[in-house]
């Protein structure tokens, strides 16, 4: 009896050896996978620092767990890493389309309106402006083009006229106006943009003047549309 029970504890106890260790989920793969998911919403905060965090421990994870048995879930930050490269690629992308459909039109839409001034380039003068400004009469763009540079020369540059801008922000909306500079070979002026963001019908992304102000106080404003010459 006692041979057999001493057989018995050391078979048993051989298995016990012999049994594998509970292997436990990388805290690594985890934090990959909770910022992964939460890194989506932070991008309509403009915030990918959460997307990139999940790259960055889900690619450690993805290498780490595999040289110590005792850990699992390289699935887990395969998962992270890779909703956070989404949410990276999705930032990314998003700052693309805002640079060339926003800010870029934005900042060149000026500068293009007074030098087909200076060119007395009427159909591109005409294309920078949205209705009803964009339906004046040719003599009556003539008649503007003809003023400014008479005025002030040769259009040099336009810069955003960052003082201007007033203290208190203007209501969000379809159109703002904005305070630039334009430079001449006769002078700085400032002016008035008055700028369209979307088609009123469609409320499709459109960047179109709607009228611009020359702020002149010693030979007065040049506004473009005239008051009283805009075709409805």
């Amino acid at each position: 009896m006692e041979l057999t029970s001493v057989s018995q504890f050391e078979n048993e106890s051989a298995d016990d050896v012999q049994q594998p260790m509970p292997k436990r989920i990388s805290a690594l793969a985890i934090w990959s996978l909770v910022l992964g998911i939460i890194g989506l919403p932070f991008l309509f905060c403009a915030c990918p620092l959460p997307s990139m965090a999940a790259v960055v421990l889900g690619v450690i994870a993805w290498f780490i767990i595999p040289r110590h048995p005792e850990l699992k879930g390289r699935v887990l930050g395969f998962i992270g890493a890779a909703l956070g490269l989404l949410s990276c690629l999705l930032f990314v992308g998003g700052i693309y389309w805002g640079a060339t459909r926003v800010l870029i039109p934005f900042f060149e839409i000026p500068s293009t309106v007074m030098r087909a001034v200076q060119d007395r380039d009427v159909e591109t003068f005409r294309d920078c402006f949205a209705p009803p400004a964009a339906m004046v009469d040719t003599d009556v763009i003539e008649q503007f083009m003809s003023a400014v540079n008479e005025r002030y020369g040769s259009f040099q540059s336009a810069t955003f006229d960052q003082n201007g801008v007033p203290a208190q922000p203007q209501k969000p909306g379809p159109k703002q106006n904005y305070p630039w500079i334009f430079k001449f070979t006769k002078g700085s002026v400032k002016a008035r943009v008055l700028i369209q963001f979307e088609r009123p019908d469609t409320y499709e992304l459109e960047i179109r003047v709607l009228s611009i102000e020359l702020i002149d106080q010693e030979h007065g404003n040049l506004v473009f549309p005239p008051a009283g010459d805009v075709k409805e």
